[in-house]
């Protein structure tokens, strides 16, 4: 049985029959005879080469990938070969476990050059909703919280909301009203993202 399943019972969903049919397989199955099929890639463990493995032996032309994008699930080399190999068509932002960011992202292989459409957001984008930009930092206590810059850190009023729901109070009262104390050079309150703007996805 698969982790969190025993004799058939899911701790996540119980006996809840699955909408559809889907194939299971793991790193080790081959996946060269199944390229008339599309390739799911659910919460792939972070720090492990499962999901690296699943998609190099993959020669179909769509990957579904469920997850935190540089985060919670997968690790660098399997997104540096998705983003290489694959382009982000669809990304649905979907309700996620305790305090990750987790989305539905759509991929078609990259055939030949101009074959797929041009990407017009970042992956990972800046939590501020005025700002387009590509988010530089993750927050450590709400991980949907990110960033491109200090001022859209300060800029965004939803920060405050989204740390309460989280039982944070991370704000003071100044002069100017209630800010934010998060810091975005405070390696406890954020982490660092690889090159913003590298992989890129169009937004739903």
């Amino acid at each position: 049985d698969p982790p969190g399943v025993v004799s058939g019972f899911n701790d996540y969903h119980g006996n809840s029959p699955a909408f559809t049919h889907v194939r299971q397989a793991d790193s080790n199955t081959s996946l060269h005879h199944e390229s008339h099929r599309a390739l799911l890639l659910c919460y792939p463990p972070p720090g492990v080469g499962m999901a690296l493995e699943a998609l190099k032996s993959y020669t179909g032309s769509t990957v579904c990938h469920i997850g935190e994008w540089q985060g919670l699930t997968g690790d660098a080399r399997f997104e540096t070969l998705l983003c290489t190999t694959f382009a982000c068509t669809t990304t649905v932002p979907i309700p996620g476990w305790g305090t990750d960011a987790t989305s539905l992202t759509v991929w078609t292989r990259r055939h030949k050059t101009g074959s797929c459409p041009p990407p017009t957001a970042p992956l990972v984008a800046c939590s501020n909703p005025d700002c387009q930009a590509a988010a530089s930092w993750r927050c450590r206590y709400a991980r949907s919280l990110c960033y491109c810059s200090s001022v859209c850190l300060q800029r965004h009023k939803g920060s405050h909301v989204c740390l309460a729901l989280h039982m944070l109070d991370m704000t003071h009262h100044g002069g100017g009203g209630r800010a934010t104390s998060l810091c975005l050079d405070n390696p406890s309150h954020f982490a660092k993202l690889a090159v913003p703007g590298d992989s890129m996805r169009k937004r739903r």
